[in-house]
């Protein structure tokens, strides 16, 4: 486990900006929490990305992805275990995916849907057992 702290102060016609960055496993987790001093005292978490859906969390079979938006680039599915290790990628290409999940042991994962530019959204999963 990998833990950075930042404190970021861009005075230069900016606001300050103090963000704390947690890497857990490798890079598999990678959230930036910023407060802004702008007076809006707005908690927000990079890499998020309202034009993307994911659900249901716990899944049995099918997780189902839903682009909410256009996307010129490639969209591409990654789902890791606890450890790190890439356990599941695919290409998402349907406005609305269904990734069978059938061959996933039952447990916790990471997953972190991407394009070769940004991390549209990540955040744990828990696959529960086929039925």
């Amino acid at each position: 486990m990998y833990l950075y702290f930042a404190l970021i102060t861009p005075y230069l016609g900016g606001d300050a900006v103090y963000s704390a960055r947690v890497l857990l496993d490798m890079d598999v987790m990678d959230y930036d929490i910023e407060y802004r001093t702008d007076g809006s005292n707005e908690l927000q978490m990079a890499n998020r990305n309202p034009f993307v859906k994911v659900y249901p969390n716990p899944v049995k079979n099918d997780m189902v992805i839903d682009l909410l938006s256009d996307f010129e680039e490639l969209i591409t599915l990654s789902i890791y275990d606890l450890k790190g290790t890439l356990v599941h990628q695919e290409l998402v290409s349907e406005t609305t995916s269904f990734i069978n999940l059938n061959k996933l042991n039952s447990g916790t994962y990471i997953y972190k849907i991407y394009t070769d530019t940004a991390i549209l959204h990540q955040d744990k999963l828990v696959k529960l057992p086929n039925n």
